[in-house]
């Protein structure tokens, strides 16, 4: 999570690099973590810097790898709520 606060950070700051740098390092903790929310956070972080850097085809794919990844991983039930 302090990955994705501090690209999301960086990003208000304008230091794009730097914002590219923690999403990166938000990506990797999301991954290993394997949940599903974290990942979509941790792509959503990411698109920003790719699009401001020209990357817009990296940065949708990423965002619909979440988006698959949010629709087939399972939801929590009432009871988990």
């Amino acid at each position: 999570m302090v990955g994705l606060l501090a690209s999301r950070l960086a990003v208000k700051q304008g230091r794009t690099e730097a914002a590219g740098v923690y999403a990166t390092r938000a990506g990797a903790a999301a991954t290993r973590s394997g949940d599903a929310v974290v990942l979509a956070a941790a792509a959503r972080a990411a698109a920003t810097p790719l699009r401001r850097t020209g990357r817009t085809d990296e940065a949708l794919h990423l965002l619909h790898q979440a988006r698959t990844h949010l629709t087939n991983s399972p939801r929590a039930t009432s009871a988990e709520l």
